[in-house]
Order: C-alpha cells, then structure tokens, then sequence
C-alpha cells in the first residue's frame, strides 16, 4: 500500500503541476484576449463620450435658437390669424360664386357662336358697302372731269372778251 500511495502523491502532483501549467496558459489566453479589448473598448469609450459632449452641445445649442425664436414670435399672432381665418372663409365664399359663374358659361357660349355668326354677316355686309363707296367714288371722278372738260370748252367770259376792244 505504500507503493500506492506514493504513486497515488505522484499522479496527484503530476495533476496539480499539469492543472498549474492549463491555469498559467489560460490565464496568459486570458491577458492577451484582455489586451486586445483595451484596444477596442478604450477607443470606442473615448469616441462615445467625444459623441456625447458633441450631442450635449447641438441640444444646448438647439434650446438657445428655440428661445430666440420664442422671443420673436410677434405676440398678436392670435389676432393676426383670426383676420387669415376670416379671409380664408371670405376667399371660399368667392370661390365658389366664381364656380357658380362658370357654370353659366355654356348658355353664353352658344349665344357667342350666334353673335359670331351676326358678326360674320356684318363684315360681309361692310365689305359689299366698301365695295359700292369705290363706284360711287369713281363715279364722281368721271362727273368731275367731265365738268371739267365742259369748263374748259365753254368758258364763257372768254368768248365775251374776244368782243371786247379792250
């Protein structure tokens, strides 16, 4: 039994130094894998606070142009928007006589073709007028070379002055 426990201290050391040496390893796996999050946790930590402090400064940022614009808001913008209110209703009102009134277009538009139509016959009408002007006018130019040239022959003070001795 001696043997035993001797070889039983021995398989118990060899276990322990093997457990010893699986530790150290595992904890060298352990650093390593430890090293390379501190590589990306640290950065991404500075990169996230940088974020914030630029966030914190668009909101302040934000509030500052939020109470500069309160301030300008004119303060009788509820009067100012009853009177838009008012227009509006007056603008719809107009707008639908205007509808009204084009519905009456269609009756006017078929007393526009027959007025048209007037309108045709009376440029007709002028043309044959403007036509009968020309004749009369050249008419009254035969009539005044005619009495022209009857001047002319007749003259009487002519024929009494050849008597004349004078």
């Amino acid at each position: 039994m001696g043997q035993s426990s001797d070889t039983n201290k021995n398989q118990e050391t060899t276990m322990s130094v093997f457990q010893e040496e699986n530790l150290e390893r595992f904890l060298c796996v352990i650093e390593k894998s430890a090293r390379q999050w501190q590589i990306i946790v640290y950065p991404s930590m500075v990169a996230f606070i940088v974020l914030a402090a630029f966030g914190f400064y668009l909101i302040y940022s934000l509030t500052g142009d939020i109470r500069l614009m309160a301030r300008a808001i004119d303060p009788n913008m509820g009067h100012h928007m009853a009177r838009m209110t008012d227009s509006m209703q007056k603008m719809s009102v107009n707008i639908s006589n205007m509808s009204s009134d084009m519905r009456s277009l269609p009756p006017m538009l078929s007393h526009m073709e027959k007025l048209d139509g007037s309108v045709n016959n009376m440029v007709g009408e002028t043309q044959k007028m403007n036509q009968s002007m020309y004749y009369i006018s050249a008419t009254n130019e035969g009539m005044r070379r005619s009495m022209h040239t009857m001047t002319r022959s007749v003259k009487p003070m002519s024929m009494f002055n050849n008597f004349m001795p004078w």
